[in-house]
């Protein structure tokens, strides 16, 4: 709760040195309680917790599968509830990890987030992730080996170390 603006005061909410242009409101709340108070919220759950792709199939289960999810996380993103739509449409791609509907809507969602974030890492986060999940992850250029021996012999000269001849 302490990361939600909303609950923030109005004199706190107006006040540019506490807006998130340098991190994030929920990076630095979360930091703040973490500093002070740990990571675990001393609810055993959480503890040791299942990871996504071991929760999901029993989440998705218990919500009936597939297709009232997708039907749950469109009207949630219709009514402009992108973090709630998330939360459900995530789990739906742990579970289902080629269903791409799915990772489509996920994806729409995050953008929506991204589009609101004032944080540029934060931005990137939800944009990136939306790119990966209709794009798959990108490949980039595979790096040659770089040849340190100029580097080496210039380093050498100007004495800052002192390497053995190659």
């Amino acid at each position: 709760m302490a990361g939600n603006p909303e609950y923030w005061s109005e004199s706190l909410q107006n006040q540019w040195s506490a807006r998130s242009y340098h991190g994030s409101v929920e990076h630095n709340s979360r930091a703040v309680i973490n500093r002070y108070l740990g990571y675990w919220d001393a609810n055993p759950t959480t503890l040791i917790p299942l990871s996504p792709k071991a929760s999901a199939p029993l989440y998705v289960e218990m919500m009936g599968g597939a297709a009232p999810i997708l039907t749950k996380g469109q009207e949630l993103y219709d009514e402009g509830l992108y973090l709630q739509a998330t939360e459900i449409l995530n789990k739906l791609v742990y579970s289902e990890p080629q269903n791409q509907d799915t990772k489509d809507m996920l994806a729409a969602a995050f953008e929506q987030i991204g589009y609101q974030k004032e944080s540029p890492s934060v931005r990137n986060s939800f944009l990136a992730a939306a790119y990966e999940l209709r794009n798959g992850l990108p490949q980039g250029h595979r790096l040659k080996p770089l040849d340190l021996t100029p580097l080496r012999r210039c380093l050498r000269l100007c004495g800052w170390i002192s390497l053995p001849s190659a």
